[in-house]
């Protein structure tokens, strides 16, 4: 009985394995076909909101006496917050995005450039 019962689960335990093989293979694909793109759009969207915000600083900066015009940056804005706080952190200083191939520099946040 032992011999038997060992056998069927070694049975089991063999179609899972290729049931979870097959799902990690169709997870591993979906992986590498979305991830590298998706990383590119994202610290390219990325890049620009900050360029932008820097605008943003400027222009408020040089907010002529009175005029109580006020823009709120882009990622603000897209996720309805008033302010970023500790329950509502910044996507742009918070999401690393390592680059999806080994040993290359991080997709976002940029390289700091050093002088």
């Amino acid at each position: 009985m032992g011999e038997v019962q060992a056998e069927e689960d070694l049975t089991h335990w063999r179609a899972e394995y290729n049931a979870l093989k097959i799902k990690g293979d169709e997870l591993a694909a979906e992986l590498s076909e979305l991830y590298p793109a998706f990383a590119v759009k994202i610290a390219d969207l990325f890049r620009r909101m900050r360029a932008f915000d820097a605008e943003l600083c400027k222009l408020h900066q040089t907010r002529p006496a009175g005029v109580s015009l006020h823009l709120v940056a882009p990622e603000l804005l897209a996720r309805g917050l008033k302010h970023f706080a500790i329950d509502g952190r910044s996507l742009i200083d918070e999401v690393q995005l390592p680059a999806f191939a080994p040993g290359q520099a991080y997709v976002w946040p940029p390289p700091q450039k050093f002088d």
